[in-house]
């Protein structure tokens, strides 16, 4: 298996959230996941139209723009996305239809996520660690993301099988600015 570099996708900001309860994987304390379902972001976004094929913003400052002065304590997020996607068990080749070089210089990597995408330009769906428990079958970290790039490419290619929400499936890098950079 040989895994081809990631490329930049943008920039989001999200409000992360605690572990639910019902989420039955102690080691997760937060959901930083690359779906909307548990850690979202401005309530508006969609409506302004300014997020990239991918559903990510170009800059930071763009994605920043979104919450405005005053606005939602939120999460300063990138990811960074693998050019393949993923159905019945199978990886493919994908051509990335959003590009953007990323400045990761004040950023943490938080660990590797995966999700759906079957509607065209918006957002990614939903992620199967956190939104499927899948964190009870899959090793992850305190973030609900997955350490290692193999075992992160293995478990995609598992939940594109169709056990999970359907699919195709695309396997992303995440980060987090962090604190005071």
């Amino acid at each position: 298996m040989t895994i081809p570099e990631p490329v930049d996708a943008g920039y989001f900001p999200k409000r992360t959230v605690k572990r639910p309860d019902w989420l039955k994987a102690s080691e997760v304390e937060e959901i930083c996941s690359l779906s909307l379902c548990f850690s979202d972001g401005p309530s508006d976004w969609i409506q302004k139209w300014l997020h990239n094929d991918l559903g990510f913003y170009d800059t930071e400052a763009a994605a920043w723009e979104l919450v405005g002065p005053g606005g939602i304590e939120v999460a300063r997020c990138a990811y960074s996305v693998y050019p393949l996607t993923f159905a019945d068990g199978e990886a493919a080749a994908w051509q990335v239809p959003s590009q953007v070089t990323l400045d990761l210089s004040r950023f943490e990597f938080l660990g590797f996520d995966f999700a759906n995408k079957t509607v065209g330009v918006s957002n990614f769906e939903c992620s199967p660690l956190s939104c499927n428990s899948g964190a009870k079958e899959f090793s992850v970290n305190k973030h609900c993301l997955m350490e290692g790039l193999t075992d992160a490419y293995k478990a995609c290619a598992a939940v594109s099988k169709g056990d999970y929400e359907p699919g195709p499936y695309h396997l992303f890098q995440v980060y987090r600015r962090r604190p005071g950079g």
